[in-house]
């Protein structure tokens, strides 16, 4: 942002467009890295074998807090299946994204050439011709080489020269983020029954309902964060 505020300056761009950056910047490069760490918390305590694997990976790799890195963590194998499931069954950005379509028949109907059409991932992710079992959380779906899962439909970043800018440093903040957190801290949710995916709601970003988890510091080790 230094950058672009120097361009305001000397009359590169106006003010309006430094706010528009600035604003773009704050709800894609934070709020979708928020929305999927709360997403893969979830969906990891509601399913406790998910969450011990991955819990354990981590413990096992490291001896300290300081030798995590996003590099390292980026080689847990369990961790990337993870992150790759949480990715798909909560998609940060969920809503569509507009496409020309040529002149084709799109489920039975035919499409004018010229029309805009929009396939949202989560609909994507969420079908069952793509995924068995969409609605779990099978991080070992991503590890199963018989596994028969279109795998390739699940593009949280989307694709192409319009594909998501920030997807290296997004994985970057995530693979630090869960290998420390999970090292250091025990999570618990503390309503069990609580459905937090059926109360989420989809506009342009996830309106997320609260989720209210308890950390328990690893006995013998300090918190850090």
């Amino acid at each position: 942002m230094t950058n672009v505020a120097g361009k305001v300056k000397c009359g590169e761009i106006s003010q309006e467009e430094m706010t528009a950056h600035a604003s773009t910047l704050v709800i894609a490069g934070g709020e979708t890295v928020a929305t999927f760490l709360a997403g893969m918390t979830y969906f990891l305590l509601k399913t406790p074998i998910a969450y011990r694997k991955l819990r354990d990976e981590i413990r096992g790799r490291y001896r300290s807090l300081d030798e995590i890195t996003a590099t390292s963590a980026a080689q847990l194998p369990y961790l990337q299946a993870a992150i790759s499931e949480g990715l798909r069954i909560y998609p940060p950005g969920s809503q569509e994204f507009p496409r020309i379509c040529p002149g084709a028949i799109v489920d039975g109907h035919w499409v004018p050439e010229g029309t805009e059409v929009y396939t949202s991932a989560w609909t994507v992710t969420h079908d069952e011709e793509n995924f068995h079992l969409p609605y779990e959380f099978k991080p070992e779906r991503w590890l199963d080489d018989a596994c028969t899962d279109n795998l390739s439909a699940s593009q949280p970043f989307s694709l192409g020269p319009r594909a998501c800018v920030g997807k290296n440093f997004a994985y970057m903040e995530i693979n630090l983020i869960l290998a420390k957190l999970h090292y250091e801290f025990d999570l618990e949710l503390l309503d069990e029954e609580l459905d937090w995916l059926e109360q989420s709601r989809m506009h342009v970003m996830w309106w997320k309902p609260a989720l209210n988890v308890r950390f328990k510091s690893v006995p013998g080790r300090e918190a850090h964060f």
